[in-house]
């Protein structure tokens, strides 16, 4: 569900957008509903899979850094393994964000 996901897109302004340097995609996973009960997104079980599948080809630092690997193994790795070990935590919303109000 493209909805859930977020793109960061970095360049250089000068330069328009054939200079992107950076950029990565954040996908929902899950989140709390307004009664606090856990909503999986459709995102959860293509998660499940990376996270399970088995990685012939891992990486160094307990497989959280691909830089030992040539490009396109680079590359495909980061498509099709995830390391379960990765995640971040966004603060609570302020109230002032609630759903429902401007």
């Amino acid at each position: 569900d493209a909805a859930q996901d977020l793109l960061r897109v970095s360049f250089y302004p000068e330069q328009g957008l054939s200079s992107i340097n950076y950029q990565y995609r954040v996908r929902r996973v899950a989140h709390l509903s307004e009664s606090g009960a856990l909503v999986k997104t459709e995102a959860w079980d293509d998660l499940v899979a990376k996270v399970r599948a088995t990685n012939e080809t891992p990486g160094c630092l307990g497989d959280r850094c691909y830089c030992n690997l040539p490009l396109e193994q680079r590359l495909q790795n980061s498509l099709l393994y995830q390391n379960d070990r990765q995640f971040f935590r966004l603060p609570p919303r302020p109230a002032s964000m609630a759903l429902g109000r401007g």
